[in-house]
């Protein structure tokens, strides 16, 4: 369960509305907050995290003072949803929002994950650990 906290912290560090056709990564392109913890996970202390996702292909990744940046790819799964896969560039070093070192969370991260994107809304889910999902929103 650990993997699925870092993943919310590390790369958020996904409102609703209808269901969006995904041919490209598109729909993912803009910043979105968490709008809750994944299952067990210790709470936040603060603002929301953030994760933003820009047309180029990386991302930038806010939770509390830690900051991660990379790039990323999405692959279309169905017609409203993908994969995504991350590939960390840089963080500065600090905490998360729930107290985690930027050392465990890199050590811990959750570099692929399935989106599904409904308008303003996503759902986030670990393709390995059954029952790890949340959802952000913009």
């Amino acid at each position: 369960m650990v993997r699925a906290y870092v993943l919310f912290v590390a790369v958020v560090t996904a409102g609703a509305g209808c269901a969006i056709a995904v041919r490209d990564a598109s729909s993912l392109v803009g910043t979105w907050s968490a709008a809750e913890v994944p299952p067990g996970g210790p709470p936040c202390k603060g603002p929301a995290s953030t994760v933003t996702y820009t047309a180029d292909g990386t991302f930038t990744s806010e939770s509390a003072n830690q900051i991660v940046t990379g790039t990323y790819t999405a692959r279309p799964v169905t017609r409203n949803s993908f994969r995504v896969s991350t590939k960390v560039k840089s963080h500065n070093g600090a905490p998360n929002c729930q107290g985690y070192s930027a050392e465990y969370v890199m050590s811990n991260l959750v570099s692929e994950f399935d989106v599904e994107v409904n308008g303003n809304s996503a759902r986030v889910c670990v393709p390995d650990i059954p029952n790890v999902c949340f959802t952000m929103s913009r």
